[in-house]
């Protein structure tokens, strides 16, 4: 691997999604533990908190501005993008609004049987022609069989593979981290994925009951 590529988390969440506990602080002080250079904060259906991320975060650490967005076939993550993208919307839809921002589109954690909203293999067939990556390896999936089936239609349809820790803790950020040129934009990210490397490991089981708590007393 190219001694020049960066460490890039693409799957973050901050206390502005319900399910997730981690402050901002915390993020940057992983970051720098883990010694990651960029990172896409992916709250859910809001971009508030990448924004304010972004703000924050020292200039040696790259922000992603992203957005899980939960359409009516599943979610889908919005990379490089400026604005809200609201839910219920199509997958086709949705997917599209992204690009007119000029973001990008990347599938997460597809095919897991435990999430219901994973988009399924219909839909994601369907509009093969706006992906631009596929999650192959999703830390937070509990069984491999999942990411293999990633991993083949990825494959199957020229995809561009990548992974994603889904970080909702601090434990978790850097289960999986994307190796990658430095880049300036979604442009460059896209170029460079071609010769991304791409390292996971799973997390422990514990974090999926940390996230129920959080989202019971969010309420």
């Amino acid at each position: 691997m190219n001694n020049n590529y960066i460490r890039c988390e693409m799957h973050c969440h901050t206390f502005k999604s319900a399910c997730a506990g981690l402050k901002f602080k915390t993020i940057i002080r992983e970051c720098k533990k883990k010694q990651i250079q960029a990172i896409a904060i992916t709250d859910h259906n809001d971009i508030t908190g990448a924004l304010e991320f972004a703000e924050l975060a020292p200039p040696e650490l790259t922000v992603i501005i992203g957005e899980e967005i939960k359409s009516k076939h599943g979610e889908v993550i919005g990379l490089f993008i400026k604005e809200n993208i609201q839910p219920n919307l199509s997958l086709r839809e949705t997917m599209e609004r992204i690009k007119m921002q000029g973001g990008l589109v990347n599938i997460p954690h597809p095919f897991d049987g435990l999430r219901k909203n994973a988009v399924d293999i219909d839909e994601l067939e369907k509009n093969v022609d706006l992906i631009d990556m596929l999650e192959v390896f999703n830390s937070r999936i509990c069984f491999n069989r999942a990411n293999r089936v990633a991993i083949r239609f990825a494959s199957r349809f020229g995809i561009l593979p990548v992974c994603g820790s889904d970080a909702h803790f601090g434990i978790e950020i850097g289960k999986s981290i994307l190796s990658i040129a430095p880049f300036t934009g979604a442009t460059d990210f896209k170029k460079n994925l071609n010769s991304a490397v791409i390292q996971g490991t799973k997390s422990p089981v514990f974090v999926h009951l940390l996230s129920k708590y959080r989202k019971i007393i969010s309420r």
